[in-house]
């Protein structure tokens, strides 16, 4: 049934904020319990040498993460049913995050593609930022918006902005109402978030899509750093005291 709807939707027929609000999605996240910051150990799946000894526990692997985006990608996709979707991959930590859902969604579409002939469209854009908040473990709680040449160019797009995690939400709170006054009228905003933290310090935003609400620890690994270490960790880890003593300086050091 879905895919015969989607089939007899007119490419970019859906083209307002107002629109999109008429049937507002809200991928909610998988609810990852406190108590499952101890249910893996580097002993029952794979970490790199150079972090052994340096976290604590395995909170979700890598496995877990695919298959989550996956359900992710079909969620934004219908969301958008004949829409060019113009995805902003918030660097750095959301780079991972943002290739796997690309990528997901680009085999989702063309799976739909050769039926979908007549009526075909660009499934979407590209476009990557910088949003400064964050210093050593803990948000800054200051927000800076750079790396897109010309805001301007959004004027009219369905933006979905790629983030690896919502935490106090400070950040995403102010980005959306920024780039919302470049997008206009016909235009919109969403946010897609692997994953939310559960922390005392939120300020109450939440993503349109998320992956998972996860249990207030520092994690690391799948592009989730602590000062540049970590990105290369396959699965997402609760760092330890060793390793926020290891790793405190260590990109000035070596």
């Amino acid at each position: 049934k879905y895919l015969l709807y989607l089939l007899s939707i007119e490419p970019n027929k859906m083209s307002s904020e107002a629109d999109l609000e008429e049937d507002k999605p809200h991928s909610t996240g998988i609810f990852v319990p406190d108590e499952a910051t101890e249910t893996y150990s580097s002993e029952h799946v794979f970490v790199p040498p150079h972090y052994d000894g340096y976290v604590d526990s395995v909170m979700l692997t890598n496995g877990a993460i695919q298959d989550r985006i996956c359900k992710l990608a079909r969620d934004v996709r219908s969301a958008y049913p004949g829409v060019t979707i113009h995805l902003v991959c918030v660097l750095k930590g959301g780079a991972a995050f943002f290739h796997d859902l690309q990528r997901h969604l680009r085999v989702y579409h063309d799976y739909l593609s050769p039926a979908a002939a007549s009526g075909s469209y660009i499934p979407f854009t590209l476009d990557f930022v910088r949003c400064k908040s964050y210093e050593g473990t803990s948000s800054s709680g200051s927000v800076e918006v750079t790396g897109m040449s010309d805001f301007q160019n959004l004027r009219g797009r369905h933006v979905l902005l790629v983030e690896d995690m919502i935490d106090t939400g400070r950040t995403m709170s102010k980005v959306v109402p920024h780039l919302r006054q470049y997008v206009g009228e016909t235009g919109s905003v969403r946010v897609c978030a692997l994953f939310q933290k559960r922390t005392p310090l939120s300020c109450g935003f939440e993503a349109d899509f998320t992956g998972f609400t996860i249990p207030n620890r520092f994690v690391v690994g799948y592009c989730l750093d602590y000062n540049e270490a970590y990105r290369d960790l396959n699965h997402v880890c609760v760092i330890n005291d060793a390793g926020i003593e290891k790793f405190r300086d260590w990109i000035h050091r070596e």
